[in-house]
This record gives structure tokens, sequence and C-alpha cells, in this order.
């Protein structure tokens, strides 16, 4: 009999437990869940773009954008770096498989941490970028992404990443020896 009670206990307070939260009506879930997204993708999609179409920019933002543009005119970023100045370690075999998980950070549709394809994922690209270790295997890898997806590499992380994440990319490169 002591069993059938502490068995029918645990079921009287399972049964409490999911009692609540089917008490919540799906009116409240709607504006619990639904509210905080639109609030967000108005500012992701709406705001943040025309603040920066209109110039109002943080001081942190408009250095990212400096250092971004100056980055951006490197010559590393063309496949003839590596061919004139070396430092270039991996294979060409290589050089591709980085292009491509680097063209899947930025447009696949179901990774790990975008699991609905929303966004780009930025980690995935810092990682990416901290294995590659030199301006010539970054000269090597952008010359295979131009050749596969017909897209300049910057370019396509300029329109992928906000200022501030391409930033922290660049200050890693910048670090980097040929």
């Amino acid at each position: 009999m002591a069993e059938n009670n502490t068995s029918s206990g645990n079921n009287t307070q399972v049964a409490g437990v999911m009692g609540a939260t089917n008490a919540i009506p799906p009116q409240a879930w709607l504006y619990l869940i639904g509210v905080p997204l639109v609030i967000g993708g108005a500012y992701f999609i709406l705001i943040k773009p025309l603040m920066k179409q209109l110039g109002a920019q943080t001081d942190g933002a408009k250095a990212a954008d400096r250092l971004n543009d100056e980055v951006k005119r490197q010559p590393y970023w063309t496949g003839a770096y590596y061919k004139s100045f070396g430092g270039n370690t991996l294979k060409t075999h290589q050089a591709a498989e980085f292009a491509t998980r680097l063209n899947g950070c930025m447009h696949d549709w179901a990774s790990w941490s975008t699991p609905f394809g929303w966004g780009t994922d930025e980690s995935c690209i810092t990682g990416i970028f901290n294995l590659l270790g030199s301006k010539g295997n970054i000269s090597m890898v952008s010359e295979q992404y131009s050749l596969m997806f017909n897209k300049e590499l910057y370019s396509d992380l300029e329109s992928e990443m906000a200022p501030e994440d391409l930033f922290a990319v660049t200050q890693k490169i910048s670090q980097y020896a040929i």
C-alpha cells in the first residue's frame, strides 16, 4: 500500500507540473515569445540598417569600418599575393576545403549555431581564420573561394558580418606574418 501512495504522489506532482504549463493560455505564449521576436526582427531588419544609412553609428562601429576598409585594400585578399610573397603552407585542396567551410559558415541553412538558417556563424568564420595562420594562406583560400563560388571572399564576409565581427577577424589577420 505504501508503494502505491508514493507512486500516486509522484504522479500527482507530475500532473501538477504539467497542469501548470497547460494553464498558460496560448495567447500568453504568443505574447511571451512573439513580441520579443517581432521587436528583435524590427531592430535588425529595419532600425539598425536605417541607422547605418543615416550615419548614426557609434564611435566603435566607425573605427571598425575604417579598419575594415583599410584591410579590404590589402593585397592578401587576392590570389596573386601568395604567388609573389609566399607564406602559404596549404595545399590547393586544403585551401578549397577552407573556402567551402567559409561559404558554409555564411550561407548554410542548418549549422548548429544557426539552426533555422538565420544569420551567419561568426564563430565558425573566426575559427577558420585562426587556423589559417598566415596572409599567404588567406590569399590561397581567397583565390579558391573566387574560383569555386564566383564571389570575392572579403566582399562576401563584409556583406554577411557586422562591422564589429569583421573587425575581430581583421584584428587577428593583422597579427599574421606573410
